[in-house]
């Protein structure tokens, strides 16, 4: 059967990710470890856009145009351990959106529109060891 590990969708003017897509593809759910955005138009992300992708651990969405990270956008990414969001246009990352990532060891939020942390930011990045903000 098919097995894809690596997913790299870098530098292609997308500007949209179905809710579902990776849903409806168990070649997606069951294998999938590296998924690349980086350097496309995304605007905002879909809650359900990365749901039951439990064996990702490196999420690239660099150098897009994302302005919100939701609450259960990373939700069920339990062995996610790196992600790269830097060079976007965030604002606002909601109270509960890194929760159950006991896994995170590297985010990069760098370069964006954040102009306020709140104290629960952090919470849930006990084990983190590299955080650019």
């Amino acid at each position: 059967s098919l097995s894809i590990t690596s997913l790299q969708l870098v530098q292609n003017e997308i500007n949209l990710i179905e809710p579902d897509v990776f849903q409806a593809n168990q070649i997606f759910t069951n294998t999938l470890q590296i998924l690349d955005f980086s350097r496309n138009y995304l605007t905002k992300l879909h809650e359900n856009t990365f749901r039951n992708l439990r064996n990702l651990v490196e999420l690239n969405l660099r150098q897009n145009k994302l302005e919100f990270i939701g609450e259960k956008l990373l939700l069920d990414l339990e062995n996610l351990q790196n992600i790269f969001l830097e060079n976007n246009k965030i604002r606002k990352i909601e109270k509960n959106s890194f929760m159950g990532l006991k896994n995170l060891l590297y985010l990069n939020l760098d370069h964006q529109h954040l102009y306020n942390l709140e104290p629960y930011f952090f919470q849930y990045l006990k084990k983190s060891k590299e955080l650019i903000i």
